[in-house]
Order: structure tokens, then sequence, then C-alpha cells
């Protein structure tokens, strides 16, 4: 009895490592390497036209290394909304109200920006002449921000022809392995760190943040009663430039 107790619960324990190993090592996939995708587990391309789909997948690439720099820089939006100081910078703290926008918002802004974009980028002059693509729908993208990386996942159908044979691609992932999440948490941090503070930035508590997470601030007063905060986040360069988001705080007069 002992003993098939014991072979039980070693059983049941190995089910448990063997789980958790897969949701790992799926993670680890989805934001880190990818190359699942590459070889077709989660939409799988025929390798007739993979050449293509690597095109397309190089126009993601592209289109992500300018709205990503511009989102972070016009604080999280890809179009300007009404709260904007007369430089055209969003308020995140505007007198005693708090205005920065939620993860959520900032999925879809960057969803937004992708749609609009990605067909600028997708270079269909260098395909081949053997085939004809011709995309049949507009983009249409849904975002997830997580801590180590912005998740695009985009279904844009395509139909492409090659000589008597005609192909589908629809569905197009592209990871890009930033850590935004957490840059977007410790910007809210030092959001809230200002927000009840009536006049003047606590330059010690963004100093803080600069230690501990790798980040460093400036700070600028355009006007009286008027502050831009400019957070470089040190280790993330895109296209040759370090990532700056950017925000701007108004006193109470």
């Amino acid at each position: 009895m002992k003993r098939g107790q014991v072979a039980a619960f070693f059983i049941i324990a190995l089910l448990v490592i063997i789980t958790v190993s897969i949701i790992a090592y799926l993670q680890w996939d989805y934001i880190e390497g990818n190359w699942l995708s590459r070889l077709g587990f989660y939409d799988s391309v025929p390798q007739e036209v993979q050449p293509i789909h690597d095109q397309i997948m190089q126009g993601f690439e592209d289109t992500s290394l300018i709205i990503i720099p511009e989102n972070a820089w016009q604080s999280g939006y890809y179009k300007l909304g009404d709260n904007v100081n007369p430089y055209g910078t969003t308020y995140y703290i505007y007198k005693s109200q708090t205005m920065m926008p939620s993860k959520e918002f900032i999925e879809d802004q960057l969803a937004l920006a992708m749609d609009e974009n990605i067909p600028l980028y997708i270079n269909y002059d260098s395909i081949s002449s053997d085939f004809v693509v011709i995309p049949q729908e507009v983009p249409k993208t849904k975002v997830i921000i997580e801590d180590e990386a912005i998740i695009f996942e985009t279904n844009y159908p395509h139909s492409i022809t090659k000589g008597n044979q005609t192909f589908n691609l629809e569905n197009f992932k592209y990871v890009a392995e930033i850590r935004y999440g957490e840059l977007l948490d410790v910007l809210k941090e030092s959001v809230d760190m200002q927000s009840d503070r009536m006049e003047g930035i606590c330059m010690d508590c963004l100093l803080d943040l600069n230690q501990e997470y790798g980040v460093t601030f400036e700070v600028f007063k355009p006007a009286d009663h008027e502050t831009e905060v400019v957070m470089f986040a040190d280790d993330t360069v895109i296209d040759g430039r370090t990532l700056q988001f950017m925000y701007a705080v108004r006193y109470a007069q």
C-alpha cells in the first residue's frame, strides 16, 4: 500500500514537472526564440511560399522599428489626444489628476499603428516575378505587451499565385524582444511618485528608479508650472537610438 502511494506520488510529481516545463518552454518560444513558429507549429507556411512569408515578416520588423519608438516618445499614443501641452507633449499629470493611459490603451494604439503602416513597409517590388502577391483585406492586429516583449498578432490575408498554384497566407505573428511592459511599469511608478506633489519634481525619487531599473530620467521646464520628463531605457536601442519615453506635468498655479 505504501509503495503504491509512493509510486502515485512520483507519477503526479512527474506530470506536474512535465506540464510546467512545457508551459515554460512554449513561453520562451513565444517571447524569446520564437523558432517553433518559424517551423510552422503555430501557423504552417507552405514551403513554396516561405520566401513570401519571410518578406512579409521583414515588413513587420521594419514597421516595428518605426512605431515602437514613436509610441514611447508620444507617451503611448499613436494619434495624440487632446491632453497635450502647448509643445505637443501628453500630460500624465495635470494639476491633481493622473492621466497616464492604461497598458490596454497602449496595446490598442500600437495595433492601430501597425495596421496603418504595415502595408507601407512590405517591399512587394522585391518579390520574385514568379509570384503574384495580392493583399485581400486590410490588416487587423492584436497587440500583447509582456514584461520582456511586444507581441503583434496580425490577420492580413494574402493571395499568392505561382504558375497554376494558389496559396493563402493569413496570420502573422511578430515578437519584438523589448522590455516594454517593464518600462511602462517604471514609467507609471515615476508618475505615481509625482502625482501628490503640488510643485516641482522629486529628483531623488527618479534617481532611485535610475539605479533600480537601468533607466535615466531627464527633466525640462519649458514654462512656469510646467515640466517635461524624459525616461531613457539605457539598455534598449532601436535602430541605433536609445528608447525614450516622454510625458508632461502641469502643476496647480
